[in-house]
């Protein structure tokens, strides 16, 4: 429950936010990232990574099955799973070199910063993630039509 709402507020508010509520293109956060200084870059990652820490010490208890509705076990693999899934293992300014690689590419300036984030550690794990950027850009095309018919 509580991964569901931290993944829409991190996804699909600051889509919202920026959108303009309709406007005629989508965001380009590969240029606004492109515009960011390397100390910018390096506290919106710190940022990303501190509420990661934040909302999995505060979801802990939640997702580690403490309310007894599943095994303790089940619960707390649950909580690993998240973590290893989520959590930024490099330095920092290496996510960032990533990101602005991924970037590079004019098809991927849509793909909002949260999942850039995503897909460069994924990168630098050396994970094939080719798919996941198609299915990203897919994804905002999607939320785009939808909030281009909602106005």
């Amino acid at each position: 429950m509580y991964l569901r709402q931290f993944l829409i507020c991190v996804c699909l508010v600051p889509l919202i936010y920026s959108s303009g509520f309709g406007q005629a293109q989508p965001t380009r956060y590969g240029d606004i990232w492109s515009q960011l200084s390397r100390n910018e870059k390096y506290f919106y990652l710190s940022g990303y990574q501190e509420g990661i820490a934040t909302f999995l010490g505060e979801s802990i208890p939640q997702m580690a099955g403490c309310e007894c509705r599943e095994p303790k076990e089940h619960g707390l693999n649950r909580v690993q799973n998240t973590f290893q899934a989520v959590r930024v293992d490099f330095d920092l300014e290496t996510v960032a070199k990533v990101m602005t690689d991924i970037y590079k590419d004019p098809a991927n300036v849509f793909i909002m910063f949260p999942q850039m984030v995503r897909l460069a550690v994924d990168k630098l794990k050396g994970k094939d993630i080719r798919q996941d950027i198609i299915d990203n850009r897919k994804h905002v095309i999607e939320i785009h039509e939808l909030l281009k018919k909602k106005n």
